[in-house]
């Protein structure tokens, strides 16, 4: 019974000495239970998290624009073309033959244009001879042959050498000193014309002052038919004036006829040549459209790189904008991405970018960003943007399809106060820290940018050097 109970006793007091020093170590933890950190200044960048595609820069799918028959495929899978290398080619010779009979048309039309040419010069130089026979037959009409009738015709005053009613005596002396101006300025502008000058004024002026020939000398044979032989006028000298003027009227009337057919026939001549130079476009744009027909039975690549798919065969017949070749470019690769919506704000062009790719671990290359689509790609139902990566050097090794990890640098700062995202509270209250000398209450802070090495930047709160509780990670017990 004495063994009994002083066993229980030793265990008794095994018991209490062992909860003293558990209690102690749990006060001792209480107070000291984390790490601490100090807030440093530093380099911290914000970076985006996402996966990408490589792919060619430059990659197209070739399809002949018309339908035909394959007569020569020039270039297979896996063979590398200079842009403007023929890949493929359709039969052309019903585009041959059509060619050669829009040449000939071109030539028809073009001798057409040209005859219309001709045939306008013509007609301008035969209006400006009709308009020059015009001058002469009036001239000789007035100044020799109805002159006849008068005494000093060209002076100022002339005078008829015959008697007649007095009112058509004035108005044929008035006319005839009138006639002296009227040649005088038609042969000035008939010694004005050159071989290219436009004939239609100077035809239209003839014409008046054939009208007004005309006028006068139905004025004149009207006061010489009143005429009645005289001891100072036979009557053959009264024939002879009025044969004269008979002459000079039909001369007139003649001349007057015609200019009116040869203005007729140059205003015909523009229509004519217009209409000819407009049958030559007609001819020449169809000449066009066939050599387009005909150059596009040859597939070429419109750019230099590698032929990745080749689906034509000689023989077989090919339908219009099927895609038969696809073509990579050799000018390198890039990457696209989605990036999420609540991301693709942060996101700027130029930004440097982390790249890793599953098929090379362990390496990093760089890049930047070269593109961003204004428009949205849903994926899955999520919203997403698509983003082209540009790498920043060319590298042999680079295929396309290669799975690419990217990190977006979005922003960056060098000199700003960082402590580990773990030693930040953040909660429904706000975002606070645990001073090392305060243990027990929460100082609030202001957070910025963090990275995916798990630090933070401080912008507000405390200060450089201050030591932190790391709350989130214990002592070892």
């Amino acid at each position: 019974l004495l063994k009994q109970t002083g066993f229980w006793v030793a265990v008794g007091l095994a018991v209490a000495a062992g909860g003293i020093g558990f209690g102690a170590a749990v006060r001792s933890n209480r107070a000291h239970p984390h790490n601490t950190v100090t807030a440093a200044r530093g380099t911290i960048a914000e970076e985006i998290i996402v996966t990408g595609r490589t792919q060619p820069v430059n990659s197209v799918e070739l399809a002949f624009s018309r339908s035909g028959r394959v007569i020569a495929v020039h270039a297979g899978v896996g063979a590398y073309v200079r842009a403007g290398t023929a890949i493929a080619a359709l039969d052309r010779r019903t585009h041959e033959a059509e060619l050669a009979q829009a040449k000939a048309n071109v030539a028809v039309e073009d001798a057409k244009l040209k005859n219309a040419g001709l045939a306008a010069a013509d007609a301008a130089r035969g209006l400006i001879d009709k308009v020059s026979d015009s001058y002469t037959k009036a001239d000789d009409a007035i100044r020799n042959r109805a002159d006849q009738t008068f005494s000093n015709p060209r002076s100022a005053n002339p005078q008829l050498n015959f008697a007649a009613d007095p009112s058509l005596e004035a108005l044929l002396k008035n006319e005839r000193v009138a006639m002296e101006g009227v040649f005088s300025a038609w042969r000035a502008w008939l010694d004005g014309l050159t071989p290219t000058s436009d004939p239609s004024p100077v035809a239209a002026t003839a014409k008046v002052n054939l009208e007004r020939t005309a006028a006068f000398l139905n004025q004149l044979a009207l006061a010489l038919n009143t005429l009645r032989p005289s001891a100072v006028l036979t009557q053959s000298t009264i024939d002879a004036w009025r044969s004269d003027v008979s002459a000079a009227r039909t001369n007139i009337n003649t001349a007057s006829s015609n200019l009116t057919t040869a203005e007729e026939k140059y205003r015909a001549r523009p229509g004519e040549y217009a209409a000819a130079l407009a049958a030559l476009d007609a001819a020449e744009a169809k000449l066009g459209t066939i050599r387009v027909d005909l150059d596009e039975t040859i597939l070429s690549a419109p750019i230099s790189g590698t032929i990745t798919r080749q689906d034509a065969k000689v023989g077989q017949i090919i339908q219009a904008n099927t895609a038969v070749t696809a073509l990579i470019s050799g000018e390198g690769h890039e990457i696209e991405a989605n990036v999420p919506e609540v991301d693709i704000g942060k996101i700027r062009l130029a930004n440097l970018v982390t790249i890793t790719l599953d098929a090379y671990p362990g390496e990093s290359l760089g890049g930047r960003v070269a593109k961003i689509d204004p428009a949205e790609t849903i994926v899955d139902g999520v919203v997403n943007y698509k983003v082209t990566i540009a790498f920043a050097r060319g590298d042999a090794r680079l295929k396309s399809g290669l799975t690419a990890n990217l990190a977006i640098e979005t922003e960056k700062k060098t000199d700003a106060l960082v402590l580990p995202q773990s030693a930040v509270i953040e909660n429904d209250r706000g975002t606070f820290v645990r001073l090392a000398d305060r243990p027990d209450n929460e100082t609030p802070v202001q957070i910025g940018i963090r990275d995916r090495n798990g630090n933070v930047e401080v912008r507000s709160g405390i200060g450089e050097g201050e030591r932190v509780l790391d709350v989130g990670r214990r002592t070892a017990p």
